[in-house]
């Protein structure tokens, strides 16, 4: 059971919200909440008890789709609780902080999603990687998953106090794998260990940012344990136990492993837009500082990323252009090719025409022959001989030259 925006928006304005709520199987309370979800405005309490004594209260427009709107909702899908946040417009100009609102403590994207984190499975050194997948961007090991939500949901909420939406867009965008260490690569064996199903962006104006939370590495000596989850240990977290004499070949080796600090990664989501910007902690904490001044730095790199799209688009426009004209001139190519082919059919065929025709008028001229000699034979034997020839006249299918031209296909027919 999926509903549009537009179906949605005419379902509650036509009757109750109860009513409408009942033949989605859900609540009106609920109800509500998929409308705030989906950006769709609902009737107040009261407005069915005036309409019924003749008032007419006004009936709000629906609004169009903001960038990374959610279009359409089907029973089951997650619906975030409604958060109470200040709007763009109402921003001042002078680019301040808005002033505080009456919200939950938790941004909608980081409340309840822990424990999807924690049942995930682990990387090989230390990782979270959640089965679930529509979750916020978030790459971190289970001994910062709590500061990481903690930064996370900082972040967002300042970039609503500020007029900037942040979602789990379902548009078709692009993610950069996470480099989590400067050289990092990525091959078939090799690839990242987990990324979202959703990017997780913040719209600044209409421009987007995609965000990634995540912990930074270090390069340590570890040794590789087969009897644990994680496969990487550091040495010095290694248990101080008696090894057996079938593992005394094992050595140490350098690993990047979990540090314990976080960063945050902004990058340009457009396929044709390379841009990107991190902020990393010397110390654990440290960005929960500089929250605001990331979002600042987020609304000065607009310009330059309008600037860079509208080049993209430019580019992406000649691009179109040139393989549009490329694609008519093969279909050009390929007309020419075929209508070549055709002539030259055209001409095989009507030849074999000519030659099936020279060999009809040769056993026409036999089947002439044969019934005059026929003639001249004593009466006994023209019967027989007649009917032989009938015989063989129907075993040759006829040898009219022009019921056999019907056949041949002009120019024009071919193609």
């Amino acid at each position: 059971m999926t509903v549009t925006r537009e179906q949605l928006y005419e379902a509650v304005w036509a009757e109750p919200m109860t009513m409408v709520a009942t033949q989605f199987g859900v609540s009106a309370n609920y109800l509500a909440r998929v409308c705030h979800h989906l950006n769709v405005p609902h009737p107040v309490r009261g407005y069915w008890a005036k309409l019924s004594f003749g008032k007419k209260p006004k009936r709000p427009a629906l609004p169009e789709a903001r960038p990374g709107e959610v279009l359409e909702w089907s029973k089951g899908d997650n619906v975030p609780r409604a958060v109470q946040s200040t709007r763009a417009e109402d921003r001042k100009d002078d680019g301040k902080t808005l002033p505080p609102c009456e919200r939950p403590s938790r941004h909608p994207l980081v409340a309840g999603v822990r424990e999807f984190f924690e049942a995930g499975r682990l990387s090989d050194i230390g990782y979270l990687r959640p089965r679930k997948r529509n979750l916020l961007d978030l790459f971190v090991s289970k001994e910062t998953l709590a500061n990481a939500l903690d930064l996370a949901n900082a972040l967002f909420q300042r970039c609503e106090d500020r007029g900037h939406r942040v979602t789990l867009t379902s548009e078709y965008l692009h993610r950069p794998k996470l480099t989590v260490y400067d050289g990092q690569t990525f091959d078939y064996h090799h690839d990242e260990p987990w990324a979202p199903g959703r990017l997780t962006v913040a719209f600044v104006g209409t421009v987007p940012f995609g965000l990634t939370v995540y912990e930074t590495t270090e390069h340590v000596d570890v040794t590789y344990s087969w009897n644990s989850a994680i496969r990487y240990v550091r040495t010095t977290q290694a248990p101080a136990k008696r090894r057996p004499a079938w593992d005394s070949f094992r050595s140490t080796s350098k690993q990047h492993m979990p540090s314990g600090r976080l960063a945050v990664r902004a990058y340009s989501p457009h396929g044709r837009v390379s841009w990107e910007q991190r902020w990393t902690e010397s110390t654990p904490g440290a960005l929960m500082r500089k929250v605001t001044a990331i979002v600042k730095e987020l609304e000065a790199a607009v310009p330059t990323l309008v600037q860079r799209r509208e080049e993209a688009e430019k580019e992406l426009a000649i691009e179109r252009a040139r393989w549009e004209e490329e694609c008519r001139q093969r279909e050009r190519e390929e007309q020419e090719r075929r209508r070549v082919e055709a002539i030259k059919a055209s001409r095989q065929q009507l030849l074999a025409l000519v030659d099936a025709w020279s060999l009809a008028r040769g056993i026409e001229s036999f089947f002439e022959d044969a019934e005059r000699r026929a003639s001249s034979r004593p009466v006994s034997e023209q019967e027989s001989l007649r009917e032989r020839l009938r015989q063989a006249r129907a075993m040759l299918g006829g040898v009219d030259a022009l019921d056999r031209f019907h056949e041949w296909k002009s120019l024009d027919e071919r193609c």
